[in-house]
């Protein structure tokens, strides 16, 4: 991976804007996802080297080359109020019963039939490509991800629809989940951090809780990281008193070590 040019992935990619916008600020897009003929036309002739990649539902995020940015404006008819607003949910073909959206579901509770998800619900493909991807560099990639959608998304589902974007995005990066959520969504807000903070308003409250990576310098001298050797010291003495470390302790420290051992090959 590039450290002086980021790359950009654009899933939904439509005619592709994200891409467009991303080569102004001289990012560059690598690959893209769209099924439509017409518009996979305009993109290719805008940008020939970058790599069209089909239909989202057959794309592996394990599979592709990693980028910086995954972009993806997902489908709005389900969330847009020019439309019923079924929003992100599962859809049995059969009988046109909607579910909410879980994990473990998979089956119609009226006819059996298997569900698919509405088209607004095929964010959930943007989410689990991020989460291979992010599996397979151990947590590096994308550093950024953008989802953009119709104002409807807001208001569709009571706000249901939204808070289940955001709970998305929060679980590719930590165990625990916000389970708040305001009684409207207002214009703009965030949720900090590993802390998982929610502050939303068009003017966010000043007294909110930090993580520790908010105040981290980012280019620390190296004398304050730990060196291969720490770091495997602090594995092995983990397993021979059989502690279990938290997972992305873990997989940073084992990323430390492999980094380490790579740099004395090459030397």
């Amino acid at each position: 991976m590039s450290e002086t040019k980021l790359k950009l992935g654009s899933l939904f990619d439509g005619i592709g804007g994200f891409p467009l916008a991303a080569s102004w600020y001289g990012i560059e897009p690598v690959w893209a996802s769209e099924v439509e003929p017409a518009c996979i036309r305009i993109t290719k002739r805008h940008f020939p080297n970058m790599r069209q990649l089909g239909d989202i539902t057959k794309i592996h995020g394990d599979q592709i080359e990693p980028v910086d940015v995954i972009t993806g404006g997902s489908p709005c008819p389900d969330l847009s109020v020019a439309g019923k607003q079924s929003g992100i949910k599962l859809k049995c073909e059969n009988c046109g019963t909607l579910v909410e959206f879980s994990d473990s579901t998979q089956k119609c509770p009226n006819c059996g039939t298997v569900l698919e998800l509405t088209r607004s619900g095929l964010f959930m493909e943007q989410i689990r490509i991020i989460r291979e991807m992010r599996e397979k560099t151990n947590e590096c990639y994308p550093k950024i991800v953008i989802w953009e959608n119709v104002a409807g998304a807001l208001s569709s589902n009571k706000g249901d629809d939204f808070f289940c974007v955001l709970r998305e995005f929060c679980k590719l990066m930590a165990e625990r989940i916000p389970t708040f959520r305001p009684e409207k969504w207002t214009n703009a807000g965030e949720i900090l951090g590993e802390s998982l903070t929610h502050n939303i308003g068009e003017f966010p409250s000043v007294a909110v809780e930090s993580s520790l990576s908010q105040i981290l310098q980012d280019n620390a001298s190296e004398k304050y990281s730990l060196s291969m050797k720490a770091c495997a010291g602090i594995l092995r003495r983990a397993q021979s008193r059989g502690k279990n470390l938290h997972p992305r302790l873990k997989r940073a420290l084992e990323n430390q070590v492999r980094i380490g051992q790579q740099q004395e090959e090459t030397m």
